[in-house]
C-alpha cells in the first residue's frame, strides 16, 4: 500500500500546491469538448458540479487504485441515478475514465499477485 495520497502524488507530479488540487484535477479530467460550457457553468452555477467535486474530494484521500476504482463506481452510479441532459447527453462533467487513467499514471505500479511456484 502506498503511504501517499492521490492528492499528494498529483501535486508533487504537477508541481502545484495542495490547495490547487481540486481545480487542477477538474480541468484535467473534464471532457475537452465541454471546456467552454463547463467554464461558464462553473462560474454561474458551481452546484452543477457538486457530484464531480465530491468525487475529486474522495479520490484525493485514496492511497491505491482499488480505492479509486470504488469511488469511480459510486460516481458512475450517481451519474446514472441523477440523469441530466447536460451531464449524460453532452457530458459536461468530469470523465471517470480520465480520473482512472490519471491515477494509473501517477500511482506506482502495483505488482499482480503471483501464484506460488512448485519446485
Amino acid at each position: 500500500m502506498n503511504h501517499k495520497t492521490f492528492q499528494e502524488i498529483f501535486c508533487e507530479n504537477r508541481q502545484c500546491d495542495l490547495a490547487e488540487f481540486k481545480d487542477r484535477v477538474f480541468w484535467c479530467c473534464v471532457y475537452r469538448h465541454t471546456v467552454p460550457l463547463a467554464y461558464v457553468l462553473r462560474k454561474l452555477n458551481p452546484a452543477f458540479f457538486a457530484d464531480d467535486d465530491t468525487l475529486i474530494r474522495q479520490v484525493a484521500l485514496d492511497r491505491d487504485l482499488e480505492e479509486i476504482d470504488a469511488n469511480l463506481k459510486d460516481f458512475h452510479y450517481v451519474n446514472r441515478a441523477r440523469r441530466h441532459w447536460l451531464r449524460t447527453g453532452l457530458k459536461v462533467r468530469v470523465s471517470g475514465r480520465k480520473v482512472a487513467s490519471l491515477a494509473r499514471t501517477l500511482f506506482p505500479s502495483q505488482p499482480a499477485e503471483r501464484p506460488p511456484t512448485t519446485a
